[in-house]
C-alpha cells in the first residue's frame, strides 16, 4: 500500500501504533496491509493519509 502521510507533531507515535517494530534489518516481502488499525492510529494522532493514485 502507498500513501502521503501529513502528520504532527508526533509521527513517531503513529507510525508505532500504525505497524510493528522490523525484528531484523532485511526487507521483507510486502504484507497485507491491515488498513482499518492504519486507520484507526491516523485518527487517534491527527494523521492525515491521502491515497496515491495509481
Amino acid at each position: 500500500m502507498r500513501w502521503i502521510d501529513l502528520t504532527t507533531p508526533n509521527p513517531k507515535a503513529f507510525f508505532g501504533a500504525a505497524g510493528e517494530q522490523a525484528q531484523e534489518r532485511i526487507l521483507t516481502p510486502d504484507l497485507a496491509a491491515d488498513v482499518e488499525e492504519i486507520m484507526a492510529a491516523a485518527k487517534l494522532y491527527g494523521v492525515a493519509i491521502v491515497p496515491v493514485g495509481g
